[in-house]
């Protein structure tokens, strides 16, 4: 978070005013360069749906099922909504 944010200066202010100078660091420029040139949302396998899989089938990628938590979160989701009905369920990387 502190690489991403936007004020370091008062964070390492701040921190500098408490006493923890130990905390307050020189980020390096190239840092920042990289930063800007990496994704801001980095999707995880949990949210692709059957097209991505079979395009990483055609790929070589062999998809484990095993480890696709689709089905575990899909049976949680639907488990709250049938017995905890008052509470808000929001379906993310459910498909």
């Amino acid at each position: 978070m502190f690489l991403a944010y936007e004020n370091r200066d008062a964070v390492l202010d701040y921190v500098d005013s408490i006493g923890k100078n130990f905390y307050h660091v020189d980020i390096p420029k190239e840092y920042d360069e990289y930063l800007t040139h990496l994704p801001k949302v980095i999707y995880t396998i949990s949210e692709f749906n059957k097209p991505e899989f079979l395009l990483l089938e055609l790929e070589g990628v062999q998809v484990n099922n095993d480890y696709e938590l689709t089905r575990v979160h899909a049976y949680v989701v639907e488990y709250i909504k049938k017995n905890h009905p008052k509470h808000a369920v929001n379906k993310i990387f459910i498909y």
